[in-house]
């Protein structure tokens, strides 16, 4: 029998892997006995499939393009395409177009030669008209073609559109030409042929299954196992969350429709299987209510149960006397539907479960997948956290890599250690740091939301410089806070107490910030102030490029060495922030400074201006810090190279800009051991946790398996196979007690009227 299994649409994205597998060499290769050795070393260098003619060793092509080349059918299918009008090209925006179409042709007869099963694939192209590629693959227990047909027929003129007529006619031509080559067919109706292939795959989905990948497969399988276990819709949703899903939404209808594991993506039910609907929760229901009875602690017939094990092997040994009773009584066809070996099989399993997860009583069984599930919850969202951590510590280390990775070959090359530390890396503020690092893993909206409700619950601290919408922390520093509050330990350097300020830090984010906002050149006037003020501070101007200066440089300077700022009236009638009055009475308490008025009485922008020159007195202007730094260019690393040979030149040029991108986010090149480690066992924690869910997935399901069969354990119809059996088993069992009574009465009164005889010894 041959039979068209599967028609699947193929998208322009799948093409090329589809043709791929198509032509996979494991599949399609049928191996001599005698020609093995010397087809491992041929499919080394053969890129196209092939197999061994077993009687004459002779190699032939499995793999057959028609009106293509196999090698080149990709292309092709896209020239053809391309001939195609654009108002025959497809579906438009609505969807991506088919351009192919996959049949998978499977022959049940067990002699059919692989060669005749790959000439009826070619024929059913040849004899089309289409264009296409065949494939015959031997990897199964039975032989079939995978056929990649062009939607698109050569000619520009016709488009083949995947609906009932298309196939019920390629179902039929297939017959046909089985029929021609002496194969027998079981004949089918048309309408039972294309019932089979109602449900078509997508070919994502059809290859996502194949590798195990697809989230509708899984969805479909947690589904059936909830569905089979809950005694209310209410209870199905609440048990398939525990599984990690969300709800979506349920429609007017009662549709549920659900979200995969990542919320990527969502489905309805009813799309998905059309198993889910309420009528399947109702027919569990009715299982369920004898969970309940079971729960009293007593079996079907009223005795008093201790544990799990006696249930299981109670309704075991009734199953046993029922099926023996079938097997007298009734016919072998009924033996056979009570599916007596499939339920001694389940109840087995379910008594080795029992054991392996050592739950005894219903009770014990409740707890331990209230346990296993609150595990999963807890690695899940460890997984989730690490996840989103993890391509912060891959970009480290791959930074840190290539970092030692340049610095052993400058060595090699001969070059100095020593030069290794004269790199005049360029300044780096710590908030231009912390903006980096943000850039490379920013927070998602989750941990925005996270973190502002973390820190509401926590009103005695507050983030450091923390800018609108946490757009300037990192999911490091997210982390860093998380775990603080939740374990306790060291400060971390983004966190403080409200009540404390950091000064020193405010006085460089201050420059930085007015670095950014005005980098502009200052005028003559400006530049005339500025030097007064530096050489009445007594500075040596001399070693100082004023003309250089910004007129961030002159607020700078005349913060830290001007007089205190008027407050003249800004026209802000916004009022200062209770952190902000804090920290200049914090400031003006460590400096003994005065302010012209208390800062609650100021707006916010004086208050801000107060606390800029406040935090500015006793330092330094930072073009006097930045001194050293401003000859710590480009040009002054390369002046401090120029007698070094190019070889070592590109060499520590190379390694120098390696160590700028760990600079940039506040990393040293001293500690590049230490971030390749993390990234390691960031990694391994990860791998090891995801092994740890694997596990607790598998002992969720098998309890939730296991608390299935105990339900059907005490429903009377799973266990006697109909009511009217059942009636007839206990008919049965009440006439096969009496029988035993009237003998066990007869053989008492027999030996009341024997024993008063005297014994004969006459031989």
């Amino acid at each position: 029998m041959t039979a068209i299994c599967k028609t699947i649409a193929v998208h322009g994205e799948h093409l090329s892997s589809l043709l791929d597998y198509g032509a996979d060499i494991e599949k399609t290769s049928l191996l001599g006995n005698d020609a093995l050795s010397n087809l491992f070393d041929y499919a080394k260098n053969e890129s196209k499939t092939s197999f061994v003619d077993p009687l004459n060793d002779e190699k032939s092509i499995l793999v057959t393009g028609v009106k293509c080349s196999p090698e080149t059918a990709n292309k092709e299918f896209k020239d053809t395409r391309d001939l195609y009008p654009d108002s025959k090209r497809g579906l438009g925006n609505k969807q991506s177009r088919v351009i192919a179409i996959h049949l998978i042709q499977s022959f049940k007869e067990t002699n059919i030669s692989p060669i005749i099963a790959h000439k009826i694939g070619i024929e059913l192209l040849e004899r089309n008209g289409y264009m296409g590629v065949v494939d015959t693959h031997m990897n199964k227990t039975h032989i079939h073609n995978h056929i990649i047909i062009n939607s698109y027929i050569p000619g520009g003129d016709k488009k083949i559109i995947l609906e009932k007529k298309f196939l019920m006619n390629i179902r039929k031509f297939s017959d046909d030409l089985q029929k021609e080559y002496g194969i027998p067919i079981d004949f089918e109706s048309p309408t039972k042929q294309l019932e089979k292939s109602k449900d078509s795959l997508q070919y994502g989905e059809w290859a996502a299954q194949r590798k195990n990948k697809s989230w509708k497969a899984d969805l479909y399988e947690s589904m059936l196992i909830c569905s089979a276990s809950s005694s209310s819709k209410e209870e199905y949703i609440k048990l398939l969350k525990r599984f990690g899903y969300t709800l979506a939404k349920q429609q007017r209808n009662g549709d549920l429709v659900w979200f995969n594991l990542d919320k990527t993506k969502k489905i309805k039910e009813s799309t998905l299987y059309r198993e889910f609907t309420d009528s399947t929760l109702r027919q569990f229901n009715h299982s369920s209510i004898h969970f309940d009875y079971l729960e009293t602690r007593y079996s079907w017939d009223g005795r008093e149960l201790n544990n799990i094990e006696n249930t299981l092997r109670e309704t075991y040994n009734i199953i046993c006397a029922v099926a023996n009773y079938i097997s007298n009584s009734h016919s072998i066809a009924q033996l056979k539907s009570y599916n007596l070996e499939y339920k001694k099989s389940e109840l087995t399993w379910a008594s080795n479960i029992k054991g392996l997860y050592s739950v005894d009583t219903i009770k014990e069984l409740d707890e331990k997948l209230n346990s296993v599930g609150t595990s999963i919850s807890i690695i899940k969202k460890q997984i989730k956290d690490i996840e989103s951590i993890k391509d912060y510590y891959h970009t480290i280390a791959e930074y840190s890599s290539s970092a030692k990775l340049l610095k052993q070959s400058f060595i090699n090359q001969g070059g100095q250690s020593n030069l290794l530390n004269e790199l005049y890396l360029p300044h780096i503020s710590a908030l231009e740091a912390s903006e980096n690092n943000a850039t490379i893993a920013p927070l998602s909206s989750t941990q925005k939301r996270d973190l502002h409700i973390l820190m509401a619950t926590h009103p005695d601290y507050r983030i450091v410089n923390a800018q609108l919408g946490y757009r300037n922390l990192s999911t490091v520093d997210y982390f860093n806070i998380v775990k603080y509050f939740k374990y306790g330990g060291e400060l971390p350097g983004i966190l403080c107490n409200r009540n404390s300020f950091n000064h020193d830090m405010a006085y460089k984010n201050q420059y930085d910030f007015l670095s950014k906002k005005f980098p502009f050149a200052a005028n003559p006037r400006q530049i005339g102030d500025c030097k007064k003020l530096l050489v009445d501070a007594g500075y040596d101007i001399t070693k100082i490029n004023l003309k250089s200066l910004t007129l961030a440089d002159v607020i700078n300077i005349q913060n830290c060495l001007g007089p205190a700022p008027t407050l003249e009236d800004t026209k802000d009638i916004t009022s200062p922030s209770v952190n902000d009055i804090n920290r200049c009475v914090d400031i003006c308490k460590q400096k003994g400074i005065v302010p012209p008025m208390h800062p609650k009485d100021m707006s916010s922008k004086q208050c801000n201006i107060f606390y800029s020159w406040a935090c500015s007195q006793g330092k330094d202007p930072r073009i006097i810090e930045l001194q050293s730094k401003h000859i710590n260019d480009d040009k002054a690393f390369s002046k401090s190279i120029v007698n070094l040979k190019p070889e070592l030149q590109t060499a520590i040029r190379s390694y120098r800009n390696a160590v700028i991108k760990l600079h940039k986010i506040g990393l040293s090149p001293d500690d590049i051991d230490v971030y390749i480690n993390q990234f390691e066992n960031i990694d391994e924690h990860l791998n090891s946790l995801k092994l740890n869910q694997t596990t607790l997935n598998k002992q969720y399901k098998d309890l939730i398996h296991l608390k299935q069969i105990l339900y059907f354990s005490h429903d009377l119809n799973y266990v006697y196979g109909s009511p009217n059996l059942r009636e007839e088993f206990y008919e049965f069992k009440r006439r096969d007690l009496s029988l035993d009574n009237d003998r066990l009465q007869f053989q008492k009164d027999n030996f009341k009227k024997n024993k008063d005889k005297d014994l004969d010894f006459t031989f």
